[in-house]
């Protein structure tokens, strides 16, 4: 949480920073996007800390749940990807 913290600090500072409005602009948009992409991993990986039922050192119990995240992670990013060619091509 502190390292997110620190981080959206900087950010904010960034973008306060652009002299240019439209540079301005720019990176207040890009800026606000970076955050809440940061505020979403955040809350997920306090959601996985807290469901976490083993150690960090127990390598075995780590290693099963990290296999576990990858899988679900490569199985959405297939299934958002073909919905994303049916929308394109008109396929099922």
């Amino acid at each position: 949480m502190f390292r997110a913290m620190v981080i959206r600090v900087s950010i904010l500072s960034f973008a306060a920073a652009c002299s240019f409005s439209s540079c301005a602009t720019s990176c207040g948009l890009q800026a606000k996007a970076m955050l809440a992409a940061i505020e979403r991993n955040s809350a997920f990986v306090g959601r996985a800390r807290d469901a976490a039922s083993f150690s960090p050192k127990d390598l075995a119990a780590t290693d099963e749940f990290l296999t576990k995240e990858r899988t679900a992670r490569k199985v959405w990013i297939a299934t958002a990807i073909l919905s994303i060619f049916s929308v394109l091509f008109g396929t099922s």
